[in-house]
């Protein structure tokens, strides 16, 4: 194979003098080497750069975090490589949005560094507004979901908040509906509500009415009673 057959010391050169941004580094921010390129881009020594690391050369938001996260998973072997779109701060420099592509090496076993490959944007500005603009469209679109089920909650109609609110009040107090419901029955002459009440044991079964015979002189001493007699008495 080609690859066997070229000396080490060539590659080396190959990757030292490459045009693309190359960096080695490791998992815990650490930064071993990096080529002419990269170097160039962030304006930094190979001294300053290994000193200072690359969560120190990152923009600390979310897609630092996502890198932090991306990088442990390269350590446990879960993931062989990475993406992330995150911005570097070139020295005395505004930060500048990229492209870093993060691998483990050796691909399988203990891990022992990374090769990244950092790929600045030439516009950095304009895909900085790209991402505001679909993190807004993102918002916009869950606002106005939320908004439609504010509108269909607030449509409903008199009627429809009625049903709602009796019937969940007839599972909280069931008691005190069949105590409504009785009261309109005795309002509205309903028998037949009140003896399927009395039946089912939500209602009792009022005494019924005792007739005494009157003594054979003819004078009766007491008199039928009813039912709202018989109730008082109770």
């Amino acid at each position: 194979m080609w690859i066997n057959k070229i000396n080490a010391e060539v590659l080396r050169e190959v990757l030292q003098e490459s045009p693309s941004c190359y960096m080695i580094s490791g998992l815990d921010g650490e930064i071993y080497w990096a080529n002419q390129s990269m170097l160039k881009w962030i304006g930094y020594t190979q001294g300053e750069l290994t000193k200072l690391g690359w969560k120190k050369i990152s923009v600390d938001n979310e897609s630092l975090s996502a890198d932090i996260e991306a990088a442990n998973d390269i350590r446990t072997g879960k993931l062989r490589e990475y993406y992330v779109e995150k911005q570097y701060v070139p020295k005395n420099s505004k930060p500048e949005w990229g492209h870093l592509v993060v691998q483990r090496y050796p691909v399988v076993g203990e891990f022992q560094f990374a090769l990244c490959h950092w790929t600045p944007l030439k516009n950095g500005t304009a895909t900085a507004f790209t991402l505001a603009m679909d993190r807004c469209l993102a918002i916009q679109a869950e606002l106005d979901r939320m908004n439609q089920v504010v509108r269909t909650l607030t449509s409903e109609t008199e009627e429809q908040r009625w049903v709602k609110s009796t019937t969940s009040m007839i599972f909280k107090y069931p008691r005190v509906v069949l105590a409504i419901v009785f009261v309109g029955a005795i309002l509205t002459g309903s028998a037949r509500t009140i003896e399927i009440m009395k039946r089912m044991g939500y209602l009792p079964i009022p005494a019924q009415p005792v007739k005494v015979d009157a003594p054979a002189t003819g004078y009766r001493s007491d008199r039928s009673m009813d039912a709202v007699t018989m109730l008082n008495r109770l």
